[in-house]
């Protein structure tokens, strides 16, 4: 049970930043913390496919790993900055080709909307199976939003549950034939229906010998995959497509928060003017700009970095090849601050992302 899934993420998160953050900043990002930090750190260094992975993991089981990690060689500390080694780098090629699944990993598009379809698809095939065999149970389920689109779902008659249940039977065993061996033993273990109750994650995990750690990995990066395929394909998973609805357009959300900054800013009230009026510090509806930077296209940098300085700021950034704040700020031949720098690297990384252009 040496947790070498999570580790994995883990190590790919660091190298990925190369020091300039620390390592509790993706730790919030890899929990699922969702904030103008976390979701501009995702952005900057291509790490929004791993947001959230490892909300089941605890900051203390992280720093675990971490020093495990560091015991094993794979990462170092080197002014007080934790990079990973030449044998980490050996480790995370090795990961990537051993666990191929992971190529689904697409945290920030699914969010929590995985887990709630896991939720339904639970209790629809419980509640199902069980009326077609004429069997009373017990919902491994309490929630009453998934109970009640559970009794919305399933149909009335008997020949109609059949039918339902064959259909449901052949999509699953369809998008199981593209996981690995691993994947189909950790979601379908969890199944129950009228001649099997499901195991929880950590008995799965302990048959299996794997990790807590590991086995939530897996079973959420398999959702995500389901999720993936099954949006692609429509059509050939017409009943299971349904637990599957808003994956197509959630990747460019603002939070309510930063909704409430762009709607006054819009309305003409200054980044003052909004602070005084929500009774939040600037630091925050500094935090909402950025995040309107990330998200919107039709924000312009004009109303807070002039284009001289947007410029500098970029020239430095390349030539320093860093995404850090101060050592941009530090080679600044004008003044500059933390925020303008921020804002124009967010959008560096829209301009790379999405070929849209700085204005």
């Amino acid at each position: 049970m040496t947790n070498h899934v999570t580790k994995g993420v883990i190590l790919l998160a660091i190298d990925r930043v190369r020091g300039d953050r620390s390592i509790y900043g993706l730790y919030h990002l890899l929990n699922g913390k969702r904030s103008a930090q976390t979701i501009q750190d995702g952005h900057l260094f291509g790490l929004l496919p791993y947001f959230g992975l490892l909300s089941h993991l605890s900051r203390t089981e992280f720093e675990e790993l971490i020093e495990e990690l560091k015991k094993d060689d794979a990462l170092t500390v080197n002014d007080r900055r934790v990079v990973v080694t030449a044998k980490g780098r050996e480790e995370l090629e090795e990961w990537r080709h051993t666990h191929t699944f992971l190529h689904y990993v697409d945290g920030w598009r699914w969010k929590n909307e995985t887990k709630k379809a896991w939720m339904c698809l639970q209790l629809w095939l419980q509640a199902l199976s069980n009326r077609v065999a004429g069997v009373t149970f017990y919902p491994v389920t309490l929630n009453e939003a998934v109970q009640q689109w559970v009794k919305r779902t399933i149909p009335h008659s008997p020949q109609a549950r059949i039918q339902q249940l064959t259909r449901l039977h052949h999509e699953l065993v369809e998008l199981l034939t593209k996981m690995e061996e691993v994947q189909c033993e950790v979601l379908v273990r969890q199944l129950s229906g009228s001649t099997q109750i499901g195991q929880t994650l950590e008995q799965i995990a302990y048959d299996l010998g794997l990790s807590r750690s590991d086995a939530a990995l897996i079973h959420t990066v398999s959702l995500q995959q389901i999720g993936s395929v099954v949006i692609e394909n429509r059509e050939c998973y017409p009943l299971i497509q349904s637990l599957f609805q808003s994956g197509e357009d959630s990747g460019n959300v603002l939070t309510n928060s930063a909704q409430k900054t762009w709607s006054m800013f819009r309305q003409g009230l200054s980044l003052e003017g909004i602070a005084k009026a929500r009774r939040l510090k600037r630091s925050t509806i500094e935090d909402h700009f950025v995040e309107i930077a990330l998200h919107d296209e039709t924000f312009s940098l004009r109303a807070f970095v002039p284009r001289d300085l947007e410029q500098e700021i970029i020239q430095i950034a390349r030539t320093l090849n860093t995404k850090k704040l101060r050592p941009i700020r530090d080679q600044l031949t004008q003044p500059g601050s933390y925020f303008q720098i921020r804002l124009v690297l967010v959008k560096m990384e829209a301009v790379h992302e999405f070929g849209t252009r700085i204005t």
